[in-house]
């Protein structure tokens, strides 16, 4: 799949991009509010969090090696 630029995007685009990329990053923020779960309320926090902005798209966050994978805790942790 050929990825859209960040402007041509639609909701549902970004939403699965948070899902399958974002929610893995350890710059993307805590719960505003609501739901938990919900990535639709969770923004990246880079630039809080690094004091300058991220050079890229959220689209190119992997390739460009901003992407932080969270430490683990979770239930997909690895056991060490």
């Amino acid at each position: 799949m050929k990825k859209k630029p960040w402007n041509e995007m639609s909701e549902k685009d970004i939403l699965r991009l948070k899902h399958d990329q974002c929610i893995k990053c350890a710059y993307l923020s805590g719960q505003i509010g609501g739901n938990k779960r919900a990535s639709s309320n969770r923004v990246c926090d880079y630039i809080a969090i690094e004091g300058h902005r991220r050079g890229c798209s959220p689209l190119e966050c992997v390739e460009k090696g901003i992407f932080k994978p969270k430490r683990g805790g979770g239930r997909n942790a690895q056991k060490q």
